[in-house]
């Protein structure tokens, strides 16, 4: 069953996840507009013990593929800072935003500094790229674009992961008809979705979050996405508790007739996640208890060279598409 949950305030996540009915939640760990370090947080041994999974947000600063040094340097320090952070509280990743390139410069000219910002991470918590809604030099906007950036840095050691959002490809131009099986193609994997309706228009590039059923996405589309990536599942919407009770309500009575239509459409992508024990990735059908799991959660991993899976088919990327049987 794919786990449900909401962006909530930082103050009390926990109790944010229990008003909600939430079954994982994201929140900032320092300011979302500044470049301040993460102070500790006096709930990290809750967090890190809890049922609920926790997901962090990097600043919306940040932006690693800027030429300008002074935005650059700085965003890879505060990435660095928040990753810290996360480990800390056991986080099942941190989802950060594909960043913008400058005036004059190529999409392609971001893919190095992208991959120099991952290789300076020593982190066993799973980095994951987030789509963008504008930009015409942005690295995560267009799936074309997704491609060329994991030619790149899709062969780092681990693998950085990806957060598909909704009202971000919707407003980005990207039809949300065969998105999922399209972002697979490009990076081989769909770790988180961020599942938002949009105020705007198609392709308008701007990002402004709506409520489920009460912005301009097709409700049907919204849940389609869901159901074909299979991922763990976070609303970012406006409003509070009872909003996003609203919202999660409204998916879960959608989600099991476009899971019966993914699991029958002939050429969909069926997901099924890693049900390898040695994996430290969180999957969903990975057990919480397994020796591996632990150890991630528990160490902070200071090189990037911890073993590298076994060739099989049961140690495949966490999230795949397998073609379904026709």
């Amino acid at each position: 069953m794919i786990k449900l949950g909401a962006h909530v305030p930082a103050a009390d996540p926990l109790a944010a996840a229990e008003e909600r009915g939430a079954e994982i939640v994201q929140f900032f760990v320092g300011n979302p507009k500044g470049w301040k370090k993460p102070l500790p947080r006096r709930d990290a041994e809750q967090l890190r013990n809890s049922p609920v999974d926790v997901y962090v947000h990097a600043p919306y600063l940040v932006n690693v593929v800027s030429p300008n040094n002074r935005v650059r340097i700085p965003s890879r320090k505060n990435l660095a800072q928040t990753v810290e952070a996360a480990e800390q509280i056991g986080a099942a990743g941190v989802i950060v935003h594909g960043g913008h390139g400058a005036a004059g410069e190529e999409v392609e000219d971001g893919f190095p500094r992208w991959r120099k910002a991952l290789e300076q991470l020593e982190t066993g918590v799973p980095i994951l790229i987030e789509n963008t809604a504008s930009g015409n030099r942005a690295p995560a906007r267009r799936i074309d674009h997704l491609a060329g950036l994991w030619e790149v840095i899709g062969g780092l050691d681990p693998t950085p992961g990806f957060c598909l959002d909704t009202c971000h490809a919707w407003a980005g131009g990207e039809p949300l008809e065969g998105l999922v099986e399209r972002v697979l193609k490009a990076t081989g994997r769909i770790d988180l979705v961020h599942l938002n309706d949009s105020r705007d228009g198609f392709d308008s590039r701007r990002d402004r979050h709506a409520n489920l059923g009460r912005g301009r996405i097709p409700g049907d589309l919204l849940a389609e996405v869901v159901a074909e990536a299979g991922a763990p599942t976070l609303v970012e919407t406006p409003g509070g508790a009872e909003e996003h009770l609203a919202d999660l309500a409204w998916i879960r009575d959608r989600l099991p007739a476009h899971m019966s239509k993914t699991g029958n459409r002939t050429g969909a992508p069926a997901l099924r996640p890693c049900t390898c024990e040695m994996c430290p990735m969180r999957c969903s059908n990975a057990s919480s208890r397994s020796p591996r799991r632990k150890e991630f959660r528990s160490q902070r991993w200071r090189s990037r060279s911890w073993p590298r899976r076994p060739s099989g088919p049961t140690t495949r990327p966490c999230w795949t598409a397998f073609p379904t049987p026709t």
